[in-house]
Formats: C-alpha cells, structure tokens, sequence
C-alpha cells in the first residue's frame, strides 16, 4: 500500500504527459492548417510570404537547435565595377574639367562627379560637345565612365544645366555681323561706282556707257564690290559660331538607359 501511491502518482504524471504532448501536436497542426490556408489566400492576391521556415520544424524535432552557421570570414573584397548599376533616369552631378571651345566640329568633354554620390563619386564621365539647334546652348552626349581603378564601362546619359533644362549655355562668338557689315559697305561701293559712270544717248534712243578710261575703273570697281557683297553674304550664311562654356561649369549628367555594369 505504501508502494502504490508513487506508482499512481507516476503512471498519472505519464499519461498526463501524452495528453499534453497529444494536445499540443493537435495544435501545431491546427496552426500550420491555418497558416497555409492564409498563404493560399495572399498568393490570390499576389503577396509572396516571406516568413522563414522554422529550423525546428525543418529538422523534424520539437525544440531542437537550429543549424550552425559557418563564421563569416574575417575581411571581404568588394569589386565595385562588378556590382554597379545605373537605372534609367538617374541624376549624377559634377562639374566641367576642362573649357569647352566648339565650333563646327564636335569637341571632347570630360565631367568630374561630386563626392556623396556612392561608389559614383569622384568618377569621370567623357564624351563629346557639338553644338545644339537651340541657338547659344551646347549639347554634350556622355558614352564612357572611367573607374578609379582605370576601368572604363559604357553609358548612355546626356547633359542638363543647373535648371534642368538639356544642354548647356554657352558665351557665343561669331563674326556674321562683322561679314554683314562687309557685304553692305561692298554693295554701297558697287552702286556709287556704277553711278559715276558717263553714258551717252545712242540712235534707238537708249543709253549706253561711254568706253572712257574712267568710265572702265568705275564698271572694275563696281563689279568686284559686288562680287565681294556677294561672298560675304554666302560665308555669314554658312559659317557657324565658336560656343565657349568654362571650366568648373555646374553639369547634371542624366542617365538615358539602364546600365549594368
């Protein structure tokens, strides 16, 4: 008898053990039911779940310890190159390097980037300067970023001023008022030459220039007045004017396409 109350107390404390281990599977299930019922009810939706897996329950065992993780080494070497990249629309800033000078062909142009701006800081963007349709502005089209490492990726972007606005405002020096100016006193010379010039009445009653040695000076300075007016009208046409942007000058660099570097 006095053996039989521990045995009781021992057999009561076990089959209290598989009721409350028996409850708790129960409801573990229960749980993992409902969770997967949520997850099938997100995807509909279009929502990922991105809870982790348990490591307890990968293992199979009820409060068992989660794997170990290999230590992380001690130092890393980070390629910047290899992991860079430039969505479209993206804005880098920086400064001319050198003074711009163009005329009728395209001249290089080098940026430097202003510090702050992550693994683009300090970088140099080339490309080249040519003037643009909107008279006094110059145009920049950007094709290459040189890394600090001397490395050179490829890039398509364009160049905005301080405004936003594309392209850049430049000092304009042309010499068509100048070549204007010459065609008009040349036109003035040929008009006043070819007035000086005597002429007499002939039979049919017309009036034709006389053949005076006066009157041939007159009719050669006359006609390579015009001649000159001429020429000068033709090169103020087609003569384009020298931009200049200095150096240091404030430059957005506007990413035009994605770039994976």
């Amino acid at each position: 008898m006095r053996h039989r109350f521990p045995l009781l107390i021992t057999l009561s404390g076990i089959l209290l053990g598989h009721t409350s281990l028996a409850g708790y599977k129960e409801d573990l299930a229960r749980l993992k039911h409902r969770e997967k019922s949520i997850d099938a009810e997100l995807a509909r939706f279009g929502i990922q779940n991105s809870r982790q897996p348990d490591p307890a329950t990968i293992q199979g065992t009820i409060g068992a310890a989660p794997e170990a993780k290999p230590a992380p080494p001690l130092y890393q070497v980070h390629d910047s190159f290899t992991r860079l990249r430039t969505p479209a629309g993206k804005l880098l800033f920086g400064k001319t390097l050198t003074r711009l000078v163009v005329g009728g062909e395209v001249s290089p142009a080098i940026v430097l980037l202003h510090n702050g701006q992550g693994l683009f800081s300090g970088l140099r963007v080339l490309g080249k300067a040519r003037q643009s349709g909107t008279p006094g502005r110059l145009q920049i089209d950007f094709d290459r970023v040189i890394f600090r490492s001397g490395k050179v990726a490829m890039i398509k972007a364009g160049a905005l001023d301080q405004a936003g606005a594309y392209g850049l405002e430049a000092q304009v020096f042309t010499g068509k008022a100048l070549a204007v100016a010459g065609a008009m006193a040349a036109s003035f010379v040929s008009g006043l030459a070819a007035s000086q010039q005597s002429t007499s009445p002939t039979s049919f009653g017309f009036s034709q220039v006389q053949p005076t040695g006066r009157n041939a000076v007159l009719q050669g300075i006359a006609q390579t007045a015009a001649d000159q007016s001429k020429r000068l009208i033709e090169e103020s046409t087609q003569e384009k004017p020298v931009m200049v942007v200095e150096a240091d000058t404030p430059v957005s660099v506007y990413v035009d396409e994605e770039v994976r570097f």
